[in-house]
């Protein structure tokens, strides 16, 4: 029976290390009551807590005071602020074996993110946050972004990000807030 329970209990660890290995992302800070929903229209989700994972598809809503923090699949981080609602539709890492490149994909429907992205291992890989009017694609940088009736903003920290608002992508270098409503 004891053998039985170990056995189980490893192959649980397992699974869990293979899940963040792979695809989704994994709580490593929560503060408040942040929360994964399965759609917009719902009213309340699961309340995220440390070590909890996070499946593709995920829509994350920060209420007020709330914070969350992620570890990618990458191993890239996203720190979510409060009153923000932003979905995780696809985070995978790279498998060089298998000839896949990693590629995260948010939706920032509401709010601000910080995300700490790890440098890419070949030019195919992707890393784009989509705003109401914009996307960002990032390439291995520390990038925040945020939403809202204003239009979408971003801030590069180090490197190059490259922004298209529907009229063509635009590198933009580290420095001041940028908002590609007006391009």
């Amino acid at each position: 029976m004891i053998r039985k329970m170990l056995v189980l209990g490893l192959l649980m660890l397992t699974l869990a290390h293979s899940t963040l290995a792979g695809e989704g992302a994994r709580v490593l800070q929560a503060k408040g009551s942040p929360q994964a929903l399965k759609s917009l229209n719902q009213a309340q989700g699961e309340v995220l807590t440390v070590g909890m994972q996070v499946a593709e598809g995920a829509i994350l809503r920060t209420g007020v005071g709330d914070f969350l923090a992620l570890e990618l699949a990458d191993g890239s981080s996203l720190k979510i602020a409060a009153s923000t609602t932003v979905q995780l539709r696809e985070s995978k890492a790279a498998d060089p074996a298998r000839g896949e490149d990693r590629v995260v994909r948010l939706k920032l429907f509401v709010g601000r993110i910080l995300a700490k992205v790890k440098k890419a291992m070949s030019r195919q890989s992707t890393f784009n946050i989509e705003g109401s009017n914009a996307v960002c694609g990032v390439r291995g940088t520390t990038v925040s972004g945020s939403t809202g009736p204003e239009g979408d903003e971003f801030c590069n920290y180090e490197g190059t990000i490259e922004v298209d608002s529907g009229k063509g992508p635009r590198d933009v270098p580290p420095g001041p807030t940028v908002s590609p409503t007006g391009w």
